[in-house]
């Protein structure tokens, strides 16, 4: 089958999981800025804005790879659906991870949690981007267009960026302000670097 519909489908899903990440950033009640002002209460929550923005952005850039992958597949079977079900799925957790990590980045006890829950939703998102392209791969549906080198390329690519996520995710359990700076910078690189030519072998996030 043509992937067509599969793509009509993971857009509203991608639409939806980008417009609910806003949602995280409330505005601050009049009674909650009486003596502090407007803007300061604004300012206080920077940990939801900086949470936003790099959500906000490794699910465009998911959106973007979800586009150039399907794009190399010459047709589509139904694992490979299923599989693209299984990657909506985690990609609609994401909101939730990013709302925990705005609300307990600087609380002591959370902090922790809700650094390893938001690593870990990565490395779900990027093993199963992974798995995508292995199994196109492995069962010939990848265009005729694509050269081993360039497979070899994407494959090496992706498994870097989820091995990244996992060291994240591990470095959580003990030290979580640094699990959260990993996340970050893995997806500004692969966000940076997903343009062009490569944007075949970028990573979702």
């Amino acid at each position: 089958m043509s992937s067509g519909r599969l793509e009509a489908f993971s857009d509203g899903v991608f639409a939806i999981v980008i417009s609910l990440l806003i949602l995280n950033i409330r505005v601050p009640s009049a009674s909650s800025t009486a003596g502090s002002g407007l803007l300061s209460a604004i300012v206080n929550q920077w940990p939801a804005w900086v949470s936003f923005v790099v959500s906000f952005l490794l699910v465009g850039m998911g959106w973007i790879n979800h586009h150039q992958l399907f794009r190399q597949f010459r047709q589509i079977d139904v694992p490979l659906l299923i599989l693209n079900i299984v990657l909506l799925m985690f990609m609609t957790v994401f909101p939730f991870t990013t709302a925990l990590l705005a609300e307990y980045v600087r609380d002591a006890d959370g902090q922790q949690v809700a650094a390893i829950f938001y690593a870990a939703i990565l490395v779900l998102i990027s093993l199963t981007y992974l798995l995508i392209w292995m199994y196109a791969v492995r069962r010939q549906l990848v265009a005729g267009h694509v050269s081993r080198q360039m497979i070899r390329r994407a494959t090496r690519r992706r498994l870097i960026g989820t091995l990244a996520y996992v060291m994240a995710t591990g470095l959580g359990f003990v030290n979580a302000p640094l699990s959260i700076a990993v996340s970050f910078a893995v997806a500004g690189y692969y966000f940076l670097t997903s343009s062009g030519p490569r944007s075949l072998q970028s990573n979702p996030g």
